[in-house]
């Protein structure tokens, strides 16, 4: 019997007939509608994977064990007692797959399925590929890969699994696109040789001439190899300019470099995009780099943290600066600046005081350091510790954040400081360090200004936020993000706080859906509160350190959700 006559029967039954056909129809139609909308719903899996062994040697090891314990329990007068009782087995990679795809429930096939891996999980990526793609259709895209720690969040419940947990976990995101989206996609091979020519890349980017239904809102960057990464990076860049000139916004780039001890031969990226990449570089994927770019009505928004703040009790401006150029090896040289003196420009007596402009008075960076290591208490210093440069641009007062974060290399005898990058003279100074709660308050801005960018929320009279579009029910989220985080960062780095990363992107949305691992080094545009980050527009992804790089999806194609409000 079909939904529609069942309806019938049953409202027949009651006495009401009359609207049994009406009834039955729209019914019809809401669940033809839910099946159609786009969600992001994830789920997550810990515990101990389950041990991969050949079937005859499973087999022979069962039989093995039995007989020595029958042996040992006759030696022991305890052949007539009841045996003890079975252990729980561990789901096999199928079954645990399917649990919690079903423990999902889409009402439609996804687009994408995206699986981070850690742990005793990390080395099955080839069995988790399998496992899902028998059970999802071959039109899915399936990536993801493992990863030193992965972390998941339902619409109730919050798990950041880290590095430290010897069993890992399995952390799983469903998304399915709305009808008009686009996917494409570019693998970069690895690097094994720096000084070796570019190897050709594999599929393409789209272009303006592909037409504006190409136009990418967001990419997705996965890497096991940096080289191939930066090269990957340089395609986006270019790719996001040339839709720039086009007149179309910048799209959201994210991603993160992954790897994991247990990775086996197969590397560390799970990429399964069926005629996207050809199939013979299925094997040997994990080595390079996948860039995933997605079209259509999906908004999405960087929100970047990693939670620099100042850590002495000064503000300078640079003086007596150089760059030079250092060669590394045959064919590569790197920039280097060098400050050999600062000037004082603003004050603080303790870490709550703000600052206060001072008669200027020259140190040198040798000097400066001294203060800092003063400054803090029980004279500890720092870890880790940054030389920050921002531009002036005429500010009357010392700036606190936008400052461009560069490691020290040396310091000289004569007190001079070399950094890994420019310092323009008369910019703005000062030595910065990473602080837990300056990290959360600074991704937590990030996350209200992608809720804005994304019409989530209003800030401005003039702007008008997009309500959510309503369908059947709300167990179909059509937000999510994806979330790529330091492995440095975790409970250690918040004060023993678990969670912290993951709650500060939910703080405007609670049951706001997430996927993402623990990296070794994330890719994504500058911080919010550093040189590059905070309101403008999606800026130049790159690979960073200790830093967490998430993206917040909109999936429900709300019109002009594409401009920002001013």
């Amino acid at each position: 019997m079909d939904d529609e006559l069942l309806w019938e029967v049953i409202l027949s039954y009651v006495g009401n007939g009359s609207k049994a056909a009406p009834t039955a129809k729209i019914l019809g139609a809401a669940a033809r509608s839910r099946a159609a909308r786009p969600y992001f719903l994830t789920a997550l899996k810990r515990g101990a994977a389950p041990v991969a062994l050949p079937a005859r040697l499973e087999s022979a090891a069962r039989r093995i064990g039995g007989f020595l314990l029958r042996r040992a329990r006759q030696r022991m007068g305890k052949e007539d007692e009841e045996p003890p009782p079975k252990r729980e087995e561990i789901p096999d990679i199928k079954t645990t797959v399917k649990d919690l795809i079903n423990e999902i429930k889409p009402p439609a096939p996804p687009h994408i399925a995206v699986l981070f891996a850690s742990g005793g999980w990390a080395g099955r990526l080839a069995d988790l590929r399998e496992a899902l793609r028998s059970v999802l259709p071959a039109s899915t895209v399936l990536l993801g890969g493992a990863a030193p720690g992965v972390l998941g969040a339902t619409q109730s419940v919050v798990d950041e699994v880290e590095p430290r947990d010897e069993h890992g976990a399995i952390s799983l995101g469903l998304i399915r696109l709305d009808g008009g989206a686009r996917l494409s996609s570019l693998y970069v091979p690895p690097f094994g040789d720096p000084h070796a020519p570019p190897q050709e890349v594999v599929g393409k980017l789209p272009e303006p001439e592909d037409g504006p239904e190409h136009a990418p809102r967001l990419m997705l960057v996965l890497s096991e190899d940096q080289r191939a990464a930066h090269a990957a990076l340089q395609k986006v860049q270019d790719c996001r300019e040339n839709w720039t000139k086009a007149g179309f916004p910048p799209c959201a780039v994210s991603g993160g470099l992954l790897g994991a001890r247990n990775v086996g031969m197969g590397g560390a990226l799970l990429v399964d995009d069926g005629d996207i990449i050809r199939p013979d570089l299925s094997d040997d994927s994990g080595a390079g780099c996948l860039v995933l770019s997605i079209a259509g009505q999906t908004r999405a928004s960087s929100a970047v943290s990693r939670g620099a703040a100042i850590v002495g009790p000064h503000v300078y401006k640079a003086a007596d600066v150089s760059t030079w150029r250092v060669g590394v090896c045959p064919g590569h040289a790197v920039t280097m600046g060098k400050a050999d003196s600062l000037v004082v420009k603003a004050s603080r007596y303790n870490k709550e005081a703000p600052f206060e402009a001072v008669e200027a008075t020259h140190v040198t960076p040798g000097a400066s350091l001294r203060e800092v290591q003063q400054f803090v208490a029980q004279g500890r210093m720092p870890r880790p510790l940054y030389f920050g440069v921002r531009p002036h641009n005429g500010e009357d007062e010392a700036p606190v954040d936008g400052y461009n974060l560069l490691t020290p290399q040396h310091l000289d005898d004569d007190g001079s400081l070399a950094l890994d990058g420019d310092v323009d003279e008369g910019a703005w100074c000062a030595w910065l360090t990473l602080e837990p709660d300056a990290s959360v308050s600074e991704l937590e801005a990030a996350a209200e200004a992608s809720r804005v960018a994304l019409r989530l929320e209003s800030k401005s009279r003039g702007a008008r936020a997009l309500p959510l579009r309503s369908g059947l029910d709300e167990t179909l989220s059509v937000l999510g993000g994806l979330v790529f985080t330091c492995s440095g960062r975790g409970a250690r780095f918040h004060n023993l706080k678990p969670n912290r990363d993951s709650l500060a992107l939910r703080a405007g949305r609670r049951n706001l859906p997430l996927v993402g691992c623990f990296c070794n080094g994330e890719i994504g545009p500058p911080p919010f509160r550093e040189r590059g980050g905070g309101t403008v527009a999606e800026g130049e992804a790159h690979v960073a350190g200790f830093t967490c790089s998430a993206v917040v999806l909109r999936l429900d194609g709300a019109e002009d959700a594409q401009n920002p409000p001013v």
